[in-house]
């Protein structure tokens, strides 16, 4: 298969595209250029390759998952090139950054796909979803606190005047505590508050950092809290303009909690909802989601479809052509 070839020309091409790699969620998004400062999402897709699988326990990269998500990529070749896109910007996140075998997996993308892969900290992750986020958000939207629950991280950023003045990465993830706490189906009474205990001590510290916030906006980004956003609107069919901006209050985080804490994988999977794939992570994410609100003191949460996959393009071409476009995600391409 013809590998991808990514451009390093100044001026970007009509279409470009940003692929996030994550430890739970591989994602794309194709752009298209309307005008130098507007751009239109053409195509958005996503798939769980669980890159990060037992990374906690072993320290590295599983062969299994490195395949899977290889394959997810030259899956999208075609795609891609049926586009055109030139210019792909392609991100890893936390269970890449920790692997032992980071390098391994590199080469292996770069060799079997022609993709180059920026690998980010949990600071510049953090710094790039912010600015995917305040492209979704209104412009009067200047003060935010933002959290993105990933499957091996979770970024908590303060934006002031849509900049980031403080931000904080902790190895909080999906994936990670599915693993450590998680592995029964479905999960004993003490198993979840061992995970509680834990999650408490490892966000106790922000208590402090973030405690003059809560009478500020929660915004909230990636598949833990889209997916319950679609469960609170018992979404069949995933529709990401109804997901965007959706209120969802910490009463209705507890209420989903209810439904499907005690429950087996199988059962979870049968909540509309859920996407396929995530039920066996989702409880991880409702005790982090439901502890981090209680222990910043939010009652409710805006949800973003807006994230790093949106950020890392709008930064590309803000660095190409020395302004910062506008991304609009729900208009028709």
């Amino acid at each position: 298969m013809t590998s991808l070839q990514q451009s390093s020309s100044s001026i970007p091409s009509e279409y470009i595209a940003g692929i996030d790699i994550g430890t739970n969620t591989i994602r794309l998004l194709i752009a298209r250029k309307v005008n130098n400062n507007f751009y239109i999402a053409v195509h958005s897709e996503q798939s769980i390759t669980r890159l990060g699988k037992r990374l906690e326990e072993f320290g590295e990269l599983g062969n299994v998952a490195i395949d899977q998500t290889i394959q997810k990529l030259q899956e999208w070749q075609p795609l891609l090139m049926q586009y055109g896109v030139t210019d792909i910007v392609t991100v890893a996140t936390s269970s890449t950054r920790d692997a032992k075998n980071k390098t391994y997996f590199l080469k292996r993308v770069k060799n079997d796909v022609g993709l180059d892969i920026e690998v980010l900290s949990g600071e510049e992750e953090a710094r790039q979803t912010l600015i995917g986020i305040n492209a979704g958000l209104p412009k009067s939207s200047r003060d935010i606190h933002a959290i993105d629950i990933g499957g091996g991280s979770t970024e908590f950023i303060i934006s002031k005047n849509m900049l980031p003045d403080m931000v904080v990465s902790i190895n909080l993830g999906v994936v990670r505590l599915t693993e450590k706490f998680f592995s029964s189906n479905p999960p004993s009474k003490q198993t979840i508050r061992k995970a509680q205990d834990y999650i408490f001590r490892r966000l106790k510290p922000l208590s402090t950092k973030f405690s003059h916030l809560n009478e500020s906006t929660l915004i909230g980004t990636a598949g833990t809290i889209t997916t319950l956003a679609a469960v609170n609107q018992e979404m069949k069919d995933y529709d990401p303009q109804r997901i965007h901006g959706h209120l969802l209050s910490l009463e209705a985080i507890k209420q989903i909690k209810e439904k499907c804490i005690y429950k087996t994988h199988e059962e979870c999977q049968k909540i509309t909802g859920i996407e396929r794939g995530r039920a066996d992570v989702i409880v991880a994410g409702i005790v982090l989601l439901e502890l981090i609100m209680e222990t910043l003191g939010f009652k409710t949460i805006r949800v973003s479809e807006y994230g790093l996959r949106e950020g890392i393009i709008i930064e590309r071409v803000s660095k190409t052509q020395g302004e910062q476009p506008t991304l609009e995600l729900f208009k028709s391409p």
